[in-house]
């Protein structure tokens, strides 16, 4: 994941994942961390994504694909703020939690 400034308050993620085959791809949106969706480009699984801050260490991003919840995601930044815990909510088609994952990611120096 790469997060680069947008406009006056805003980011844009851009995300490289591999998937379980060995397939890359990238994709990307921007986000104000106001809740609002915005458009998702890349992502077979989600159209829109939004981002809310919960406090100065937690934000709350919601995935949604044709108007319904895909994925949430919980960010927990570290004290020292190198660190990321993440936990990924995967729904089914009827809005159910279908899985749970846990990720860790480091900041690049």
């Amino acid at each position: 994941m790469t997060y680069e400034p947008s406009g006056g308050h805003g980011m844009k993620i851009t995300i490289d994942a591999v998937n379980k085959d060995g397939v890359k791809s990238q994709w990307f949106y921007t986000t104000n961390f106001d809740g609002k969706d915005e458009p998702i480009s890349g992502n077979p699984g989600a159209d829109t994504g939004s981002v809310k801050v919960i406090n100065s260490a937690i934000n709350e991003i919601v995935y949604k694909k044709d108007g319904k919840i895909a994925q949430v995601l919980t960010n927990v930044l570290s004290p020292d703020r190198d660190t990321i815990g993440i936990i990924y909510m995967r729904m089914d088609d009827s809005s159910k939690t279908a899985g749970v994952t846990f990720a860790t990611y480091e900041r690049m120096k």
